[in-house]
């Protein structure tokens, strides 16, 4: 050093960390079925459309803000394709719209929402909430469940519930299949 100034880079000999994948600790499938039903057996105005939410989000691998866009004019009941678009002004993470076959449970599931609402218009919505964070603390909380369930994100990723991305190539399903459920 000459007077006070260096003339090399002080950060030259630090290597990059690199990033390691959070560990899930996944609960057993019955216990994620007891979480759903604890959800819906609350008592409060919106248990069991947070439910539902949290089905779509598992049984999808959808991102948080790609179910709360979904419509059903996106849902293909007959052909078991829902066609993803994301929020209207960015679309996707990547700017493109992606096909994903439904598997059983989500075709279920979407029936009955279906059945439950036959006369709504086809720009509806399919989810009624956006949000169920608060209502999956409490059914952690309820059912002692202490593994990684407690965030969407993580039940997205739940090998447990029929994932998409267990039966289905990445490139069927979409990149985001992991990465479901950020809003916010």
């Amino acid at each position: 050093m000459e007077s006070g100034a260096r003339y090399d880079y002080p950060a030259l000999s630090i290597k990059r960390a690199s990033l390691k994948a959070k560990k899930l600790k996944l609960p057993e499938f019955d216990k994620f079925n007891d979480f759903i039903a604890t959800m819906e057996g609350s008592a409060g105005r919106f248990s069991r459309a947070c439910a539902d939410l949290v089905r779509f989000l598992a049984y999808g691998g959808f991102r948080k803000s790609e179910a709360a866009n979904a419509q059903w004019q996106d849902c293909d009941l007959v052909g078991k394709k829902i066609a993803v678009w994301g929020d209207p002004e960015n679309r996707t993470k990547n700017g493109e719209f992606r096909s994903i076959p439904m598997i059983p449970d989500k075709a279920q599931l979407l029936d009955r929402l279906w059945a439950e609402r036959p006369d709504e218009p086809a720009e509806t919505p399919v989810m009624r909430v956006r949000e169920c964070q608060k209502a999956m603390n409490r059914a952690a909380t309820v059912i002692g469940c202490t593994g990684s369930l407690t965030t969407s994100y993580d039940t997205c990723s739940r090998p447990g519930v029929s994932n998409p991305a267990s039966i289905f190539p990445p490139s069927v399903v979409g990149s985001g299949t992991k990465t479901a459920a950020r809003l916010r």
